[in-house]
């Protein structure tokens, strides 16, 4: 027995009109969050990422703004004209959050026991510690310590 066409039509146009709403709804979320966000950490969840963990305001505030890629180092200032270089008072022409935990002369003796505990934990050297603010103890310990964010 065939199915008429105006009911697979019919059945098919609330999927086409819902998948057509989720790509600009995604779009417009990229154009407002940021790519770097919305690549990297968005998930199309009911719940915030933190919903069900144990963390503070002060700890969730840190690490979205990581994860935003909007953070008060040097670079990030630099983006939205705040300051006027994006350099490393090390001399590196580039201050991140990859250039200070991984290769800043200065908060080295800090970052050591965060890169070890990475290394330890993931049995490869990062050159990029994106991927890691999935698990974001450890990342907060190490911000507080060298007192760059609030």
């Amino acid at each position: 027995m065939a199915v008429p066409k105006c009911v697979l039509c019919a059945s098919f146009g609330p999927l086409r009109k819902r998948r057509r709403f989720d790509f600009y709804r995604d779009v417009t979320k990229a154009a407002l969050t940021g790519l770097h966000y919305f690549t990297h950490y968005h998930l199309a969840e009911r719940y915030p990422w933190y919903y069900h963990k144990q963390l503070n305001r002060q700890t969730i505030v840190l690490l979205n703004r990581l994860r935003s890629n909007h953070y008060n180092l040097n670079y990030s200032l630099f983006r939205k004209n705040i300051v006027s270089s994006g350099g490393c008072t090390c001399g590196n022409p580039r201050q991140d959050m990859n250039h200070v935990i991984l290769y800043c002369p200065l908060y080295r003796d800090r970052a050591l026991f965060l890169i070890t505990f990475i290394q330890s934990q993931y049995h490869r050297i990062f050159n990029d510690i994106t991927p890691l603010l999935h698990d974001p103890p450890v990342f907060v310990a190490f911000f507080k310590s060298v007192q760059l964010f609030p």
